[in-house]
């Protein structure tokens, strides 16, 4: 199953309310507040003169994420390219980022490489499989990366033990089939 599809059960009593909760959910205007949080908190209640949700000011202290993530738990599910051109004003550091991805990576990219695909589904094996790995992965990545950037470099033994343990203990082996199974889900194959 991927993203956007539903399975509704012969037992299901109210198959009409269901299906008008999912029609809801992928409105755009509602799904910018399920990814981001409702009008009020996190947008102005008054749309702009394009007729497109706009972002409150952040409250002082809180980051856009803690803001989000306050009021919108689920996070950022998927907006499509119709809502961001028509329903909701990117936040300003969203438009920053696009805005230099256009101009520093956009460049370099070849004609012929498509940039993104969407969310990956997992089953729940592949989720343990990240949450056991994923984390420590990453913490002992940028442990490295930070020792060897304030010594002043790698050793060729300090990269090979790194190797070793991204193979090892990292099981980056594993953590790249969970990603390659969904992947090739994804495309069908």
């Amino acid at each position: 199953m991927g993203a956007g599809e539903v399975i509704i059960f012969a037992d299901c009593p109210n198959v009409e309310v269901l299906l008008a909760y999912f029609d809801r959910y992928y409105d755009p205007l509602i799904s910018a507040q399920i990814n981001y949080g409702p009008i009020g908190i996190v947008y102005e209640e008054q749309l702009d003169e394009k007729g497109m949700l706009v972002q409150k000011p952040l409250p002082e202290g809180v980051t856009s994420d803690e803001l989000r993530l306050q009021n919108a738990p689920l996070g950022i599910i998927y907006l499509s390219d119709y809502a961001w051109n028509n329903v909701v004003n990117m936040e300003p550091r969203a438009k920053l980022r696009l805005e230099r991805l256009t101009a520093h990576a956009t460049p370099f990219m070849p004609a012929n490489v498509k940039p993104c695909y969407s969310n990956l589904q997992f089953t729940l094996d592949e989720l343990n499989t990240l949450a056991n790995y994923e984390t420590n992965l990453n913490d002992y990545i940028r442990t490295n990366l930070i020792k060897w950037l304030m010594g002043g470099g790698v050793s060729d033994a300090q990269w090979e033990t790194f190797q070793k343990d991204l193979n090892g203990k990292c099981n980056i082996t594993g953590i790249q089939k969970v990603y390659q199974d969904a992947y090739d889900r994804y495309i069908g194959k």
